[in-house]
């Protein structure tokens, strides 16, 4: 579930729950916080709108997500997973693969005990 803050330039300083003492009562079992100016927030809005079938609007986040920071592979594994869902090929693999390949090998550490 996500709610929207009708008043985002307000801060939120506590969240009450009020029951009406019914077999049923609410409950938080976690809360998120995302900035707007991140890339994060942007790329789990896109996962969210083409999961509701908006691509437009999903490839949108994925572009915003992109301008704040174009560097991220995974982002662009992000759109092309997108796009391949709507039976489209573009660019975004061939840079994730770029990306990829630009960073320094991994070492993978074992232990044995």
């Amino acid at each position: 579930m996500t709610w929207e803050n009708p008043r985002p330039d307000v801060a939120i300083e506590a969240i009450d729950f009020r029951s009406k003492q019914t077999a049923c009562g609410p409950f938080l079992v976690a809360i998120t916080v995302e900035a707007p100016d991140s890339p994060e927030f942007w790329m789990s809005e896109a996962r969210e709108l083409g999961a509701q079938g908006e691509w437009a609007k999903a490839l949108s986040a994925l572009d915003q997500a992109a301008r704040r920071q174009p560097s991220r592979p995974e982002l662009w594994l992000e759109k092309e997973k997108l796009l391949n869902e709507r039976g489209r090929r573009t660019k975004p693999l061939t840079r994730c693969l770029a990306l990829s390949n630009s960073r320094p090998p991994t070492r993978r550490l074992s232990a044995r005990c």
